[in-house]
Formats: structure tokens, sequence, C-alpha cells
């Protein structure tokens, strides 16, 4: 079996609308290499995704 890459690919989007707000993300940890653990991926999706929504809604 080849080797296994974590990437996290943040989209976000509004309910009942077809498309995305921003166009998508893609994260890499901090060496811009994969995340070592699919976990390790989610988790900085998710932290990315609340980041972007934080600062859209106190920037509007």
């Amino acid at each position: 079996m080849g080797d296994v890459h974590n990437f996290a690919i943040v989209s976000i989007g509004v309910k009942g609308l077809p498309a995305a707000l921003l166009p998508p993300i893609r994260l890499m940890n901090e060496n811009q290499k994969p995340f070592g653990t699919e976990a390790a991926a989610l988790m900085a999706g998710f932290s990315a995704g609340q980041r972007v929504i934080d600062d859209t809604l106190m920037s509007g």
C-alpha cells in the first residue's frame, strides 16, 4: 500500500445556496507537508473554518 497523505480542504457555504461563499482553502501542517494523521487534518480544518467564520462576522 502506498503512502497516505492527509490534507484538509475547508469550504464554507450557506444552507440553501448552491455555491460556497469563499473558494475552498487547502491546509497543510506548518512545514507545508501533509498532516501526520487524519485526526490532525480534521482538527486543522475545523479550526480554520471557525476562524474564517469568526473573522467574517467580526468584520461585517
